[in-house]
């Protein structure tokens, strides 16, 4: 049965809301006396299949003699160098319980922050994906057409019109090898971010927009404050 979830863990990602759970719930656990093995065995069997194999990859780790820090170490797509340096600090000092319930808090707090943000994000995206949407239409739709017509006319148009029109007419004709491109731009620039210098420029660049910058140097800054 854990080989089969070890398996399937990759066939289903775990969410930042099931960490959250598994730690106020490890929390608990460790606080009513429970030991680590069993409790990690409990969290196992309630999780879903992504989390149950992690949680089992931790608790083989820990009956094999490992710390939770050291084992929770080797998950590194699901526990943040953070938590792991937390936890390892709460296990020196004997005070595990209750770091993992302020890494409980704080991972509460950072969710429901994000919840109101994207809350936020919605109608300015759906307008934004409208306009686009629109964009794209008018230029493999209708600027043909009127392409078409002016071309009837024989009437000589401005430098703005014929550059648009050009554009169009390679949007209509070139639209999969655009879209192909854009998938590449994109997914080119994710892996660069994630690199250490994609990263460091990224941030840069989050620093300097107004409104957001300023705003995530405030968040980052109580993160660290309350860490």
């Amino acid at each position: 049965e854990r080989s089969q979830l070890k398996w399937l863990k990759w066939l289903q990602r775990v969410k930042q809301d099931e960490v959250v759970n598994f730690t106020r719930q490890l929390s608990t656990m460790i606080t009513a006396g429970l030991p680590m093995t069993e409790g990690l065995s409990i969290l196992e069997l309630q999780s879903s299949v992504g989390m149950a194999g992690v949680v089992g990859e931790v608790l083989r780790d820990v009956e094999g003699g490992a710390s939770l820090a050291d084992s929770l170490a080797k998950q590194k797509k699901v526990f943040s160098e953070v938590y792991v340096a937390l936890v390892r600090a709460g296990e020196a000092a004997g005070v595990l319980d209750q770091v993992l319930k302020r890494l409980a808090d704080t991972m509460e707090k950072q969710r429901e922050f994000r919840n109101k943000t994207k809350g936020a994000l919605i109608y300015p995206a759906i307008v934004l994906t409208g306009m686009v949407i629109v964009g794209i239409v008018m230029m493999v739709f209708v600027v043909p057409r009127l392409t078409v017509m002016y071309a009837d006319f024989g009437a000589a148009l401005p430098l703005p019109t014929r550059i648009l029109m050009a554009v169009s007419g390679l949007m209509a004709k070139w639209w999969w090898l655009m879209a192909l491109a854009a998938a590449w731009i994109v997914g080119g620039f994710k892996a660069w971010s994630k690199t250490a210098v994609g990263a460091v420029q990224v941030d840069r660049i989050m620093f300097r927009i107004p409104i957001v910058g300023p705003l995530r140097q405030e968040l980052l800054f109580t993160e660290f404050s309350r860490t």
